[in-house]
């Protein structure tokens, strides 16, 4: 799993440059990713594509903003499955995304967001 340290640093000068309120970001996302994929597969089991669409689209737009193009990426394709109303494929990809989230959160612990 490799970030995208300028969407990082980009996320960073959003902030004000305050490296803490980066932290605060990275910290949230990994504090919420777990529930957002929890959401996606109960949603799934459920046959609530809604919640799954909803749960999707909150994980790319965060993992995009925090570096985590290929997560981002992941969910946008859940999200485009739920949107079309197929559910085909829609098992393969929650695993993927739930991989991808366990790699984005272990890999957003390594950055020193004072050093971005």
């Amino acid at each position: 799993m490799t970030l995208d340290l300028n969407a990082l640093k980009k996320l960073l000068d959003l902030v004000g440059g305050d490296p803490e309120d980066l932290a605060e970001f990275i910290e949230d996302f990994q504090e919420s990713a777990p529930s957002l994929v929890a959401d996606m597969k109960a949603g799934q089991a459920e046959g609530d594509w809604e919640k799954v669409r909803i749960a999707a689209h909150t994980l790319k737009s965060n993992a995009k903003d925090l570096g985590a193009p290929t997560l981002s990426d992941l969910s946008k394709a859940l999200e485009d499955t739920c949107k079309s109303g197929l559910s085909d494929g829609a098992g393969s990809l929650s695993d993927q995304i739930s991989e991808d989230r366990t790699a984005a959160t272990a890999a957003l612990s390594e950055p020193d967001p004072a050093a971005l």
